[in-house]
């Protein structure tokens, strides 16, 4: 995959949007595909939500005036997209980590790998806020400005909520071990 810097993706887009969003697709598409995978967890409900997060960044183009970088941009308008898609189904998500979820196309979930799977465990018991968050910072590696600005609050409150979602985790884990 071509790796394209910000400044090359604004340029191409103020050439031609097609060109520049062609551009865009290919730097964010398997980042945005694994940050919204990571809350929405089944694997074609998240090709849904990226697909759908991309029309709305595709129409929004327009209207984006670098208050924030394109990065941030992106992952915010990917972010409320997963935040839409986990109201409108409520629980999906987390009965696909319990296990308790027989959806065929979750195949794409190794079960087998119980570290992973008693991470993602932890971290759906987070609060969704915490959650982003620690998603954000520890995935995703953004740091806690571009975090605040996705999520909305200071860098300092991201911070704080980074490092309670950690504690919390740890918590968690060492709970599961004991049981």
């Amino acid at each position: 995959m071509t790796q394209h810097s910000e400044s090359d993706i604004l340029t191409a887009l103020h050439r031609s949007q097609e060109e520049g969003f062609r551009m865009l697709a290919e730097q964010f598409q398997e980042p945005l595909y694994w940050h919204i995978r990571r809350l929405v967890v089944g694997h074609h409900d998240s090709e849904d939500v990226t697909q759908e997060a991309f029309v709305r960044i595709f129409r929004g183009l327009p209207r984006f005036k670098n208050h924030s970088s394109l990065t941030t941009w992106v992952y915010r308008i990917a972010t409320n997209e997963s935040l839409r898609w986990l109201r409108r189904n409520a629980g999906k998500s987390k009965e696909l980590l319990s296990g308790e979820g027989h959806y065929p196309q979750e195949e794409y979930i190794n079960y087998d790998d119980l570290e992973a799977i008693a991470l993602q465990r932890a971290i759906a018991q987070l609060p969704r806020k915490q959650q982003l968050i620690f998603n954000l910072c520890y995935y995703d590696e953004l740091d806690y400005e571009q975090v605040a600005t996705i999520v909305g609050g200071s860098p300092s409150a991201a911070k704080a909520n980074y490092h309670l979602a950690k504690k919390r985790i740890k918590e968690l884990l060492l709970a599961q071990l004991n049981h």
